[in-house]
């Protein structure tokens, strides 16, 4: 049994742990550390005191309050604080409805809360006096504070081989409005090649404006259907209170092109009497997912066939047969028909339709 000072001393205790080790949150919001002091073997020691110290912007508002004095947690002032760990589990909540946001603590383990309403950096140290070894007893965590928040392009879909702007913005948390100079690194991860404009690669950083906007192009190489994964990054700028630069956000989003997918079809009987007609019908139909931009419909007749007609009349090239449309919708089919007449007898080749 120790008394007065040595009160805190702990021969089991060997680790402190604090988590997170480094984080980014919004100003104006709470953030929750948790430290755990545990034995050689990773098992947490209960009623260890722990002190929380405070330095740069923000400050403690809450912490641990567990067990009976004189074990207690307590609040010295904004900047200092101690807690002592849990001896069974509990669970800390946000005071509001949603579970997914609650934070359970072990055995071994206590939290305290920091807040800050402007910018800038928080070191808070966490010692453990209960641990014999000064190489291990205290642990410095970072929190970084932020006035922005990024608004990131959801995945689109575009036919391939036309430009798509990804518009990414950057936002104040406190008042909405935009928030400039924030680099926004964009980033293809695979897929078909493209590049993005101006860079004429497949990486850009661009820098958001008054509006907070910071925008990119993509574009393909050559058009061919696909899927892009793109990485978008949002970096805090080092012009701020802290003079330093952060990676505040990051997401994946995706760029799928998409084409029309075309298919012919020629029917015709495979045996006729000569001299009597032959009829011959043309489907073309788009399996893609988008309409064609337009579609030409092309046969050459061989020189043992006289054409007799047309559906609808087609117009004459020479023995070509040609047949305009507009564009024709995805999951759409159009046909064509005509008859012609064999002059001789024996095999018709090189009678190919194409679309």
């Amino acid at each position: 049994l120790y008394w007065g000072y040595w009160n805190d001393f702990d021969p089991n205790a060997k680790t402190l742990t604090v988590t997170p080790k480094t984080a980014i949150n919004q100003v104006g919001t709470q953030h929750v550390i948790v430290a755990s002091v545990c034995d050689a073997d990773g098992n947490g020691r209960r009623s260890r005191r722990v002190e929380w110290h405070v330095e740069g912007a923000g400050y403690i508002v809450e912490v641990d309050e567990s067990g009976l004095f004189p074990g207690r947690g307590y609040l010295v002032d904004d900047k200092y604080a101690v807690s002592y760990t849990n001896y069974q589990k509990q669970t800390i909540t946000r005071g509001n409805k949603d579970s997914r946001d609650d934070i359970q603590l072990r055995p071994g383990q206590t939290y305290c809360v920091i807040f800050s309403p402007v910018e800038g950096e928080t070191h808070v140290t966490c010692y453990a006096p209960g641990i014999h070894d000064w190489q291990k007893h205290k642990v410095t965590v970072t929190k970084y504070w932020v006035d922005a928040q990024p608004i990131f392009p959801p995945p689109a879909v575009n036919r391939a081989g036309e430009p798509h702007t990804f518009p990414t913005r950057v936002v104040r948390s406190s008042d909405g409005s935009g928030a400039s100079g924030y680099r926004v690194r964009y980033r293809v991860l695979d897929g078909p090649p493209a590049v993005f404009a101006g860079a004429n690669g497949p990486a850009v950083e661009v820098v958001t404006d008054s509006a907070g906007n910071g925008a990119a192009i993509l574009q393909q190489v050559q058009a061919t259907p696909g899927v892009n994964r793109i990485q978008i990054d949002v970096l805090r700028p080092s012009d701020t209170p802290t003079g330093r630069e952060i990676l505040l956000s990051s997401h994946l989003t995706s760029k799928t092109w998409v084409a029309p997918q075309i298919s012919i079809q020629k029917i015709a009987p495979p045996a006729v009497a000569l001299g009597s007609q032959i009829p011959y019908r043309i489907i073309v139909t788009n399996t893609g997912s988008v309409a064609t931009s337009g579609l030409t419909i092309r046969d050459t007749i061989p020189p043992s066939l006289n054409l007799i007609g047309s559906n609808p009349p087609a117009s004459l090239q020479g023995n070509t047969l040609i047949w305009n449309f507009g564009p024709l919708p995805p999951a759409q089919a159009v046909a064509v028909e005509f008859a012609c007449q064999a002059t001789q007898g024996g095999v018709v080749a090189n009678n190919c339709a194409e679309a």
